[in-house]
């Protein structure tokens, strides 16, 4: 993982990002809801909600806590 996904002290200072050590283990969980009901033989209405919640933060994208648009026909 550190390989792909760390930074370095050298990489650090050459970008200006800070140090990075990237390890092992749950980083993200996701969970979704969703129903759908037949109106007919011709229209369904659906709705879904979802949310992600990232415990990973590396130092060049923000951590995600917050849900998802909610999708309803």
């Amino acid at each position: 993982m550190e390989a792909y996904f760390g930074i370095d002290a050298g990489q650090a200072a050459r970008s200006g990002y800070r140090t990075y050590k990237a390890g092992a283990g749950v980083k993200t969980i996701d969970l979704s809801v969703s129903a759908t009901y037949l109106i007919n033989d011709h229209w369904i209405c659906g709705a879904n909600r979802s949310w992600v919640s990232s415990s990973a933060t590396p130092p060049t994208t923000p951590s995600s806590r917050k849900p998802s648009s909610p999708q309803v026909c």
